[in-house]
């Protein structure tokens, strides 16, 4: 990122290599479509260039990237006003290649995934983003705590609620319900 201050630009395509798809994955797991994200991704990197001057070379880049990140998707909410379904498009989650590729395990991972990204959907925002954000990128408490403006033992207080929060959701999704009524003969 110094160098493309120094006037580097064309490195852009270095960083966008790099980072692209644990961006796409960002998005995708805040609720956006894949399209979307496709274009978060892009409007991410356009942000980059245009503010490139205002990043400090502390050694924080990833934290300074997933900051602007942030803001793009909050922008993404405010202009969409509100979250996309995830049924209209449920390839919004990438489901990865199993070691069992035998179509009963691959429909239920993929229904666990959908039950999960419900679940995060259910969350704030700010909640969402911190869960997503500890659990798919290489940021640590240290970084995520500045990202977050606040403190390591806040940001784990936060993590810790918001991570109940999304265990709840999960068990108490339709999905579950429908489960346990059937293991107990169809009684609610």
């Amino acid at each position: 990122m110094l160098r493309i201050q120094a006037g580097q630009g064309a490195l852009l395509a270095v960083l966008y290599d790099r980072y692209q798809k644990q961006l796409f994955n960002f998005f995708v797991r805040l609720g956006h479509t894949r399209t979307n994200s496709e274009d978060l991704v892009q409007d991410t990197f356009l942000r980059v260039l245009r503010l490139g001057k205002s990043y400090r070379g502390q050694g924080y880049f990833i934290g300074w990237l997933y900051q602007i990140a942030r803001n793009v998707a909050h922008d993404a909410w405010q202009h969409s006003a509100g979250l996309e379904s995830l049924e209209e498009d449920e390839t919004a989650v990438e489901v990865p290649a199993l070691a069992e590729h035998e179509p009963t395990s691959l429909f239920e991972h993929a229904a666990l995934e959908r039950r999960l990204q419900n679940a995060l959907q259910q969350l704030p925002a700010e909640s969402r983003e911190l869960v997503v954000l500890s659990r798919v990128t290489e940021l640590s408490n240290d970084e995520l705590a500045k990202l977050f403006d606040c403190s390591v033992g806040a940001l784990k207080v936060r993590l810790h609620r918001a991570l109940q929060q999304l265990r709840e959701h999960f068990e108490n999704s339709s999905e579950t319900r429908s489960v346990k009524r059937a293991a107990t003969g169809g009684s609610p």
